[in-house]
């Protein structure tokens, strides 16, 4: 007897297998993410390239159209 319930003696195991195999359990997985993160950081930045000039917010007047009235 361990003392482990079932799931904490498997996660024990596992944490075990991976540090054998050189993986880091805490940072497994980090990666795939972080990935994901800089690919929508990256088309955030590209669609944000393609819409000009960077206008000025100064007032909330600046955030609607002077002619239509509606959010720009």
């Amino acid at each position: 007897m361990t003392g482990r319930s079932q799931i904490g003696a498997v996660e024990e195991a596992l944490t075990r297998l991976l540090r054998d195999y050189e993986i880091d359990p805490d940072r497994a997985g980090l990666e795939p993410r972080m990935e994901r993160v800089r690919a929508v950081v990256d088309a955030f930045a590209a669609a944000d390239a393609q819409l000009g000039p960077e206008v000025g917010i100064t007032t909330t007047d600046d955030l609607y159209d002077d002619r239509t009235g509606l959010p720009r």
